[in-house]
């Protein structure tokens, strides 16, 4: 089963996140979606190179937001039914405001608005 897994810039419950993530991954075809703030506390609390690691299946690279156009067309995945389950944790209060108030302005934002639509 493939699963898309979202990271934001929240610390809370981060390590958590990263360990459920690995047990996951045991079974399962990964791909990580981090936000710039996402890969920037995963390298603070240094958690980046164990989710860097996980990143397998058909696509191995981290889908970072900085590598995606305005539209973030990596998101068009979730479209096409390339995965199963999407995982957005943790999030930001601000990245969960948007969501529940259905902005799709950012790439773990867009994740969530495509999976909805999907």
């Amino acid at each position: 089963m493939p699963i898309g897994w979202a990271i934001t810039g929240a610390g809370h419950l981060l390590d958590e996140s990263v360990t459920i993530l690995e047990n996951l991954a045991k079974d399962h075809e990964i791909t990580v979606f981090l936000s710039n703030a996402g890969e920037e506390v995963l390298k603070m609390y240094g958690l980046f190179e164990r989710v860097t690691n996980l990143t397998g299946g058909s696509y191995k690279e981290l889908a970072l937001e900085s590598e995606q156009s305005f539209s973030y067309p990596i998101s068009g995945r979730l479209s096409l039914g390339k995965y199963d389950l999407l995982f957005a944790s943790p999030t930001t209060s601000n990245t969960v405001a948007k969501i529940v108030n259905d902005i799709s302005d950012s790439l773990v934002t867009n994740f969530v608005a495509q999976a909805g639509k999907g």
